[in-house]
């Protein structure tokens, strides 16, 4: 971790359907400014949060906000 930023590396098989969930909320979080800004606030809300904590949080946070207007079939 630097500077507070964490990078992590997951290896997925090409076909893996998770590969084509997470291109799909980033594209939604792209094309959708307001969505993005409330999910950069609530990114900024979780602060100080065990990883643990701030994921699930996070997790659940695009399970309700964005995963229902997507197409990830």
């Amino acid at each position: 971790m630097e500077e507070g930023f964490e990078i992590g590396v997951q290896i997925l098989p090409a076909e893996s359907k998770m590969i084509k969930v997470h291109r799909d909320v980033v594209a939604k979080l792209r094309e959708d400014s307001v969505l993005r800004g409330n999910h950069e606030a609530l990114k900024r809300s979780l602060a100080g949060l065990s990883r643990e904590d701030y994921k699930k949080q996070k997790h659940d946070w695009i399970g309700k906000n964005i995963l229902p207007y997507i197409d990830s079939t």
